[in-house]
């Protein structure tokens, strides 16, 4: 009878605590190229790292070097005969062997949960395999790096530290996603309107002022454009709307 309320203790804490939720103890289906959702709601995303200065990630130990593009397909290597020359997510060169191996595409990669809280992304080609275990890295400004543990003929195990390897919220992530991956376009251009136009207008008044001696009003780059701009403005939106035609004037009888 103890052993069965202590059973009945376990599963009602595990059933509360969010940690024995999580990673580790269910499996993480694939849900995009490197995208995987656990039923908890948790997800890890790596496509962001696809898209960093870091996107090709390299390791190497011994005589043994991996290439690591994740996300998508692209030519790894230095080699442009080699199986990996074409399109590769996943390559490995032996030097001592002279040869490239091609140990997978992403769209072959699988999502596997192995032992409490590790996530393992696999791959396998022609023979040959890989397991690349995803750790988290939370440091803030950390990068991402590639380290191989092992290595032989057929297999190769490697370690991923990442910020986008640690499971989040998928709201958490998305938002992660959009403030880690930098400004948009419009965003910059945004930012470098309003810093050209301090410099314009900063800049100019300043030079009026001590080269000219100007004040006040005078003091405004290119015054009189900016006063006549309106009425500019006004009679550019006259001529279109009378059909680009030319308005009539005093001078005309």
């Amino acid at each position: 009878m103890l052993v069965s309320r202590k059973y009945i203790f376990v599963v009602f804490v595990c059933y509360l605590v969010p940690v024995c939720t999580s990673v580790g103890l269910s499996a993480c289906e694939k849900i995009g190229l490197c995208q995987c959702l656990f039923s908890n709601g948790v997800t890890i995303n790596l496509t962001p790292l696809s898209r960093s200065r870091e996107s090709s990630l390299v390791a190497a130990l011994a005589d043994v070097t991996v290439y690591f593009h994740p996300c998508s397909d692209v030519p790894l290597g230095n080699s442009s005969k080699s199986s990996c020359a074409k399109a590769s997510s996943l390559c490995l060169y032996n030097k001592t062997s002279n040869t490239y191996y091609n140990l997978g595409k992403s769209a072959d990669a699988v999502f596997s949960s192995e032992g409490l809280h590790t996530t393992v992304l696999k791959y396998s080609n022609l023979g040959k395999s890989a397991a690349i275990q995803l750790v988290c890295e939370s440091v803030p400004g950390a990068g991402s790096t590639l380290v191989i543990e092992a290595v032989n003929t057929s297999y190769a195990a490697l370690v991923l530290k990442s910020p986008w390897a640690c499971a989040r919220r998928v709201m958490d992530a998305d938002a992660a996603d959009t403030t880690m991956e930098g400004m948009s376009t419009g965003s910059l251009l945004v930012i470098l309107f309003f810093v050209f136009s301090l410099v314009y207008a900063g800049g100019g008044a300043l030079a009026l002022r001590f080269l000219r001696g100007a004040s006040g009003r005078e003091m405004i780059p290119n015054y009189d454009f900016w006063a006549d701009l309106p009425y500019l403005c006004r009679d550019g939106l006259l001529f279109m709307i009378s059909g680009c035609k030319p308005l009539p004037a005093y001078d005309r009888i």
